[in-house]
């Protein structure tokens, strides 16, 4: 896999009819896309709370969000250029097993909370985290990743006692291994901040998410995290959502369109049609169109 971040220039983030809304009835938006690059997958897996529902909420829709599986990184490692011996050979092979193991550990956890059945998920998880540790030491994007998918699955029950040290771990770990706002990190306190939603800490999660997405938008390695970012914005607007701030909610879910539109176009559609029917419900009809037509041209491409 190459480690190369190829440009990713032919993506225009605000359109003229976006750029007219923002500055008539819906709050700007206070972030700004600049050139954005190709995926670069680093992490070689991740359990994340990152696939949104649209703009639903409320607890089932919320739990759901905890148990989808985001895409599965790889890691890929390079063998040693030198020829090992028999004691080498069976400690590279002791390592390999271990590393596989966890693999399959975590891909275990993965499909039992995809099917609800998050208390048997959680102590694979937690023995694919101990082999991380072992084969990796404490400080490798494998155990911040694993930590970070113990700690959902956590979420998933309400269990924000166990979740919440996961979480700091990772963050701790991925501020050595990156950098303090390396877009790694930034996902990192994206799952603070759904924990201080999770526990009724709405302000505290807003707070979260824009720090998340001002680390975003503020990294060269942007591009590699396009679609976390749509997602974040999506997890704000549905906060400010609950906090009645429903005209920047409506923003935040616009910029979410912006991005998915190149990545997920199907995405952007269902957002798009939902945010028509969040207008249609409050009698601004003449923007519901708006969001139906932007809607259609998406989908007649």
């Amino acid at each position: 896999m190459s480690d190369t971040h190829e440009p990713f220039q032919t993506w225009s983030p605000v359109t003229p009819a976006v750029a007219e809304l923002r500055h008539g009835f819906l709050h700007p938006v206070n972030t700004f896309i600049t050139a954005l690059r190709v995926r670069d997958s680093h992490r070689h897996r991740r359990v994340t709370a990152f696939h949104i529902c649209g703009m639903r909420s409320g607890k089932s829709a919320w739990i759901g969000m905890l148990l989808c599986l985001a895409a599965l990184h790889f890691l890929w490692f390079v063998s040693m250029a030198e020829p090992a011996g028999p004691t080498k050979q069976g400690a590279i092979s002791q390592t390999e097993a271990a590393k596989a193991e966890a693999f399959r550990l975590n891909q275990r956890a993965g499909q039992l909370a995809r099917e609800g059945r998050v208390a048997e998920a959680i102590p694979l998880a937690r023995r694919s985290l101990e082999l991380s540790e072992q084969v990796h030491g404490k400080v490798h994007r494998n155990v911040s990743a694993d930590l970070i998918s113990l700690a959902n699955l956590y979420l998933a029950q309400n269990d924000y006692f166990n979740a919440e040290p996961l979480i700091a771990r990772a963050i701790d770990i991925d501020k050595q291994l990156f950098g303090p706002r390396h877009p790694e990190v930034a996902m990192d306190i994206a799952t603070l901040a759904n924990l201080s939603r999770m526990k009724g800490d709405k302000q505290a999660a807003v707070r979260g998410y824009r720090e998340v997405l001002n680390m975003m938008y503020a990294s060269p390695d942007a591009g590699s995290y396009l679609e976390e970012t749509a997602q974040i914005h999506l997890l704000l607007g549905n906060t400010l959502l609950e906090l009645d701030q429903y005209n920047e909610a409506m923003a935040q879910h616009l910029s979410a369109v912006e991005i998915f539109e190149v990545a997920d176009p199907a995405f952007a559609v269902r957002i798009l049609t939902e945010m028509a029917d969040a207008d249609r419900a409050r009698g601004n009809q003449p923007r519901a169109k708006i969001w139906l037509d932007r809607a259609a041209q998406i989908e007649g491409r």
